[in-house]
């Protein structure tokens, strides 16, 4: 965790602009969190690298620390100042930012909030290709707290926990673009197990938002959006061919399905159906758009997708990515029109069908096509001949139990 050739001396010794890459599969097992402190990459392609929190008793969270703060200029300094930071195919697993300062007074303190990643000032991130699993915080965003711009694609929020809100990520005055992301089995103490929007403009794009769990500590004022909560003044949150279903709220005794803010739309924010999403009934969601759906809450891991599970991912953090996939007869296969996202989570080409699906995951579908050939092709009656029958599949999913039905050649 420290010395020449380690991230953290990488991290220091870097000029504004440059890429640190990854020679071999390594996980980072951290004392203390790293600081991103100028404009840079950091691209874990092609290797599987972890960073971790737990670096002191394996698998005892009680000295866990959290894993990385992005302060690349003072928060009270020109906004206008561009200094992107990009991370890419990283895995952040077992953060945990559990320091008692309160975020309120002087700006967030680093090992307050954000498990895995605290992005503090007006800080340009993009992260892709990542996984955040494991993290949690005292306070806010489980993974992430982040303020500024962020654009998050082909990443998955899983199994993180926050304190009061945001189980799998916090942002306060951001502008946010969700894209082909995946948050599932996040909790909460409070709001939000999946993503909490606080004075934030926002946009959910082929995203899966389901099975997150908020208000265990019972520390929610009342039922506020287990799966998206989107809060502040005059800013807006549009949902556009992404599900959000399944995500729960419990109020001491019982749990209640609880997918979006019931109170959206107050005069202070809005949350706007951007059309082609699939969102659970009695939700809290505006099913809006006519080209929205609404499903059975007790219906959603029965007929439109199947349990999370780790799947091959082009490009991803290890190449791999945890995802939940449709069903084949899954109201969300073809419903997303044919105006998508390129790839998938996973960088699967969309559309597979004849439309796009709704949510971060298409479904992969097998296209057979069958050819004939006879040799020779003039024999002499009673001769032998080789009649060949070749099976192609040109999709990206397996086809198995195929069946083929011939008719000979009249004579043969």
């Amino acid at each position: 965790d420290s010395g020449d050739g380690s991230l953290r001396q990488a991290l220091l010794d870097i000029c504004a602009g440059s890429t640190i890459t990854f020679a071999d599969d390594f996980t980072i097992y951290l004392d203390a969190y790293l600081t991103v402190g100028r404009s840079m990459t950091i691209d874990g392609s092609g290797v599987d690298l972890i960073l971790s929190g737990d670096a002191g008793v394996l698998d005892d969270d009680s000295d866990n620390v959290s894993i990385m703060i992005i302060e690349t200029q003072d928060p009270y300094d020109d906004q206008d100042l561009e200094r992107p930071v990009t991370l890419n195919a990283l895995t952040f697993a077992d953060g945990y930012a559990q320091a008692e300062e309160d975020p309120m007074y002087d700006g967030v303190t680093a090992g307050f909030a954000g498990g895995a990643l605290l992005v503090r000032g007006y800080e340009n991130l993009t992260l892709s290709n990542s996984t955040f699993r494991n993290n949690q915080s005292v306070s806010q965003g489980g993974a992430i707290y982040g303020e500024g711009t962020m654009e998050i694609d082909n990443s998955t929020f899983v199994g993180n926990y926050a304190e009061w809100d945001g189980g799998a990520m916090t942002t306060y005055v951001a502008d946010v673009t969700l894209r082909n992301s995946t948050m599932s089995n996040n909790t909460s103490g409070g709001d939000a197990a999946g993503y909490m929007a606080i004075t934030s403009d926002v946009a959910i794009i082929n995203s899966t938002i389901v099975s997150n769990t908020a208000n265990l500590l019972e520390e929610a004022l009342d039922e506020s959006g287990a799966g998206l909560n989107h809060s502040g003044y005059r800013l807006s949150a549009t949902i556009e061919r992404s599900i959000i279903a399944g995500n729960r709220w419990y109020d001491g005794a019982t749990y209640r399905w609880d997918d979006c803010d019931p109170n959206l739309g107050d005069g202070f924010s809005v949350t706007i159906d951007g059309g082609y999403n699939l969102f659970g009934a009695d939700g809290g969601c505006p099913a809006d758009a006519d080209t929205t759906q609404e499903i059975e809450q007790t219906t959603l891991f029965t007929t439109v997708l199947a349990a999370l599970d780790v799947v091959s991912a082009t490009g991803s953090a290890g190449g791999i990515a945890y995802v939940h996939t449709p069903y084949n007869d899954s109201p969300a296969v073809d419903a997303a029109g044919s105006d998508c996202e390129a790839t998938d989570q996973r960088g699967l080409s969309r559309p597979q069908g004849d439309a796009c699906d709704i949510g971060a995951v298409e479904m992969a579908v097998a296209e057979l096509s069958v050819t004939t050939s006879v040799t020779p092709t003039a024999v002499a009656a009673g001769d032998p001949i080789t009649y060949t029958v070749t099976v192609t599949n040109e999709g990206s999913a397996a086809a198995t139990d195929v069946v083929i039905t011939l008719t000979l050649p009249s004579g043969v």
